[in-house]
């Protein structure tokens, strides 16, 4: 994360297999890491918390990485 705060590259955290652990840990472990990334200027706010499993935060992560995609034809 430094590197990348370093070199001015934006990037976004997702955190995976949230089925494995219960709402409690979850959240102290959402704590955390939201305030790791306080600390780094080119990190983005919103964090995604996905489970393959159960499919929670698929789709919202698909709607965010869309919002990135250049469709065909309009690359520079």
């Amino acid at each position: 994360m430094h590197m990348l705060d370093d070199s001015g590259v934006s990037y976004q955290i997702v955190l995976t297999k949230t089925d494995k652990i219960g709402i409690g840990e979850l959240t102290r472990v959402l704590e955390q890491v939201t305030a790791e990334l306080a600390t780094h200027v080119a990190a983005h706010p919103e964090i995604h918390l996905t489970s393959a499993v159960d499919r929670r935060g698929i789709a919202e992560l698909h709607e965010t990485l869309a919002a990135f995609a250049v469709p065909v034809g309009q690359r520079r």
